[in-house]
């Protein structure tokens, strides 16, 4: 439990007090939270706010907003929630869209909210990870690009799993990365291909997605990382074609991995030159601290054993 009688958490470095249970987070006891969730009773939403930044899905269609009022900040959710930041009082509400279920909101919370505050004093970055006893290997890339579905394979293969969609990341060096979540978000054809499990096991993020909670234990013989570990090698993974030819990494050149990396950071506060600067400075560290390679993943099952191979080779080589 939280402070204040309050359910606690411990999202990578940022501890976390909510009035209600938040599934898919470790739990921990929680003294002086830097975070509090309010989510039980509905908050007001300024009547008046300016929007600064939006995400898309690649159709173009806006699924997050990102407003500003006076000095907080309101994340909009469309069809889902709108959830209101106060920096000042440390303090995250929300208010439910009319008809939205309340797991969708948690999810919104968990996977999205969450990772845009812990991006306020961490580099925090879309992707996956896992770890051995080198390290751990970050995958980043586009929505869809496979990130979950290669650490689920990788963790089928004896890895730890350290993250998937929120890759944190610690200040100092070298450079470390927090375990973040209990479970993996997969595809139906994932768990059945991958984790050789049935689906209907396992329930889903929402009523409405196509995705499920897989988490991480020896029921699919995965493991999860519990401390924050070395980070060894960030790979920013492409499609590749399907059927044939080799598995390629290649080198990525230090001012695309910038550009790429910072772009898939998690940023709320992208309004305020001073933070942008800070979260170029960490990007620009990461890259030449370890390095960043290009991997082409094929959009087919059958060819994940290759994949880890080339990711496995490449990483002995380096």
């Amino acid at each position: 439990m939280g402070s204040d009688g309050r359910y606690g958490y411990r999202v990578g470095h940022m501890a976390v007090a909510s009035d209600t249970p938040l599934p898919g987070l470790p739990e921990s006891r929680i003294v002086t939270p830097e975070w509090r969730v309010c989510l039980t009773s509905p908050t007001r939403v300024p009547r008046r706010s300016l929007e600064y930044h939006a995400w898309t899905f690649p159709g173009g269609r806006t699924w997050l907003r990102f407003r500003r009022a006076g000095e907080r900040r309101v994340l909009v959710f469309p069809g889902i929630a709108q959830f209101v930041v106060d920096e000042q009082a440390r303090q995250v509400s929300a208010r439910l869209d009319a008809g939205a279920a309340a797991c969708r909101a948690r999810q919104a919370l968990v996977h999205h909210v969450l990772p845009l505050l812990a991006g306020r004093r961490r580099l925090v970055l879309h992707g996956s990870a896992v770890a051995d006893a080198g390290g751990v290997v970050a995958f980043v890339g586009d929505g869809g690009s496979g990130k979950s579905t290669l650490a689920a394979a990788m963790g089928q293969a004896g890895w730890r799993l350290v993250a998937d969609d929120a890759v944190m990341l610690s200040e100092g060096r070298p450079l470390r990365v927090y375990p973040v979540g209990t479970s993996l978000r997969l595809l139906d054809d994932t768990i059945s291909r991958v984790l050789h499990a049935g689906p209907s096991g396992y329930a889903r993020l929402h009523p409405r997605s196509p995705k499920r909670h897989v988490p991480i234990d020896e029921t699919c013989r995965l493991r999860r990382a519990t401390a924050a570990e070395r980070l060894r090698a960030v790979y920013l993974l492409e499609p590749a074609p399907a059927r044939g030819g080799a598995i390629c990494v290649d080198d990525v050149r230090p001012a695309d991995a910038v550009r790429r990396l910072f772009q898939a950071a998690f940023e709320m506060w992208i309004d305020d030159p001073a933070h942008v600067a800070r979260t170029f400075h960490r990007v620009t560290r990461l890259v030449t601290d370890v390095g960043v390679r290009r991997l082409g993943v094929p959009g087919r099952y059958a060819r994940l054993d290759e994949v880890i191979a080339a990711v496995t080779r490449d990483l002995m080589a380096g």
